[in-house]
């Protein structure tokens, strides 16, 4: 009589995390037929007056022969080009949404002589779940003091670095910089900020083109660059939308908890960071313009916000 194997107990599956790359929004624009032919024979009419045929003079070509040269695809291109920005202004203004993004159109049914159907996709504010955040800024503060006590107990390597060793404001910049960036990892980990697959699209296409007009300015192409660090485009671009990925994350977290915290810069903090500028006339430009002044106000409102990050008790 053989034995009974005992049963071994799966353990539990852990529960998959949700991914930080979410859908975008969807709704639905549908374009009334009647509109729309209106529009395609005004496009029409007029495209076809720059059209030139055998046996017609330019501007009196019949309109089914201008039809037949331009191709339907195309007319009903310019028409989308034309009514869709205005249409797509007013679904907005009745979804009462905040598009962060240019919306992606996406035709889905462009049947002749009957409405049309388009989906206009966008990218939204994420909603940031902040919850026991103090706590994450204790967990970042206390890896980043563990770090620094690491580094205190490292012998210094020469007597060459005994000469260099850095002033009373540079360690305290550094050591400021290493808990901001353990308290920024661990907020951004905890919180997971859920980040809209355009908005993240279009902020890895700009940084893209910023470090391909860096590139510009010392002569070299992006595809020379590439070339020369052996990268194929696509490894390189996976690469930013990372970064571009926790640079969007983290935003959106300080944000919330400028929010929360209600932080706020007032005319002094402004008036004291301009008496800072010794140049009258850069003030004085400074003072008049208004862009400039909302760019400052931000910048003293997110200071405020690191001081006080590093301030949790």
């Amino acid at each position: 009589m053989t034995k009974n194997k005992p049963i071994k107990k799966s353990s539990p599956k852990k529960k998959a995390e949700p991914s930080v790359v979410i859908d975008n929004t969807k709704l639905q624009l549908i374009l009334a037929w009647e509109e729309v032919k209106q529009e395609y024979d005004k496009v029409l009419k007029k495209s076809a007056k720059n059209i030139k045929a055998q046996g017609f003079r330019q501007g009196k070509i019949p309109l089914k022969i201008a039809e037949e040269k331009l191709g339907r695809n195309r007319i009903i291109n310019q028409v989308l080009e034309t009514l869709i920005p205005q249409k797509y202004q007013d679904l907005i203004k009745k979804e009462k949404k905040e598009p962060l993004t240019s919306p992606e159109v996406k035709p889905i049914s462009i049947n002749w002589g009957q409405d049309w159907e388009l989906e206009i996709q966008i990218a939204e504010k994420p909603i940031i779940k902040l919850d026991n955040y103090q706590k994450s800024i204790k967990k970042g503060l206390n890896i980043a003091l563990k770090q620094l006590k690491e580094q205190k107990s490292q012998p210094t390597k020469d007597a060459k670095n005994k000469k260099e060793k850095p002033t009373k404001e540079q360690t305290a910049d550094q050591e400021r910089e290493i808990k901001l960036q353990q308290i920024f990892k661990a907020l951004v980990e905890d919180t997971r900020p859920q980040i809209p697959e355009l908005l993240l699209k279009e902020e890895t296409k700009r940084e893209i083109q910023r470090l391909a007009k860096e590139l510009e300015k010392i002569g070299l192409s992006l595809d020379n660059y590439l070339a020369k660090r052996g990268q194929k485009f696509e490894e390189m671009s996976s690469q930013v939308a990372a970064q571009s990925l926790g640079q969007l994350q983290l935003e959106f977290v300080l944000e919330a908890i400028e929010q929360e915290q209600k932080i706020q810069v007032s005319k002094k903090d402004i008036e004291d960071e301009l008496d800072k500028i010794k140049d009258e006339k850069v003030k004085k430009q400074i003072q008049n313009n208004h862009q400039y002044q909302h760019y400052l106000e931000a910048q003293i409102s997110r200071l405020k916000l690191l001081d006080f990050l590093l301030e949790v008790k």
